[in-house]
């Protein structure tokens, strides 16, 4: 081979290897893997309804469901207004009874009834408020609740059953609203912190010791025989 032919395949191979080098030069950048999205964190309604589960039992009833018992730890507690997607409208006989952890209790809206002694002997209860949707309180509901300062008496009330307060000694204060018919026996026993109650009007009757062991004035527009009733000992009758 001659020396010309020589230097021409040299220069061929150079130039074949200088196109290389630039076509990689050009070549994009290989772009790194995106990052997997974070994941979304949803609490589904079977959690949510789980998790009720653990702190309450439920019952079926024809508009909903029934709380018929508490397991939770106390505090201050808010009941739960839906359960398994239908509203929860009523607390069964004796779902806090002898709960001395629970403190205070929201009620919500449409709950329309509060069973026999379902706070009976929680001792350390202090407040409950009670939605406008209740019609009806059962006996002795909240007897011997001996912290329970305030409760609200909702509007659509008819009756203030038999031992409804019953050895609520520190309650400072009730209102009955008018739209109430009658008071059960024993509905305010041993309410020594009360003072004083006004009666409205729609009152019809007061059963025996409804106000038993009180030392209260009672304020109301009849007097004590147009509801049947006889002044238990250190009640003040005031006829206005």
């Amino acid at each position: 081979m001659n020396i010309q032919a020589h230097k021409r395949i040299i220069a061929a191979a150079a130039a074949v290897i200088a196109t290389l080098i630039l076509t990689a030069g050009c070549a994009p950048a290989e772009q790194p893997d995106s990052p997997p999205a974070a994941p979304q964190l949803t609490v589904s309604a079977s959690d949510a309804d789980s998790a009720l589960s653990e702190k309450y039992d439920f019952k079926p009833n024809d508009s909903g469901y029934t709380v018929t018992a508490y397991k939770g730890e106390g505090g201050d507690e808010t009941l739960p207004a839906m359960y398994r997607g239908e509203p929860v409208t009523a607390i069964g006989d004796g779902a806090f009874v002898n709960c001395d952890r629970l403190t205070s209790l929201v009620v919500p809206e449409g709950v329309t009834s509060i069973g026999d002694s379902v706070f009976y002997g929680c001792d350390r209860l202090v407040t409950v408020e009670l939605p406008s949707t209740v019609v009806s309180i059962g006996q002795g509901a909240f007897t011997k609740c001996v912290s329970l300062r305030s409760v609200n008496v909702p509007a659509g009330l008819t009756e203030i059953n038999i031992s409804t307060f019953y050895g609520c000694t520190a309650l400072e204060s009730v209102t009955i609203p008018e739209g109430v018919t009658s008071i059960g026996i024993s509905a305010f026993n041993y309410c020594n912190s009360i003072g004083t109650i006004t009666i409205p009007d729609s009152v019809e009757t007061i059963s025996y010791r409804a106000f038993w062991e009180c030392t209260i004035t009672v304020r109301a527009p009849h007097e004590p025989d147009y509801y049947g009733y006889t002044p238990d000992r250190h009640v003040t009758w005031v006829t206005e």
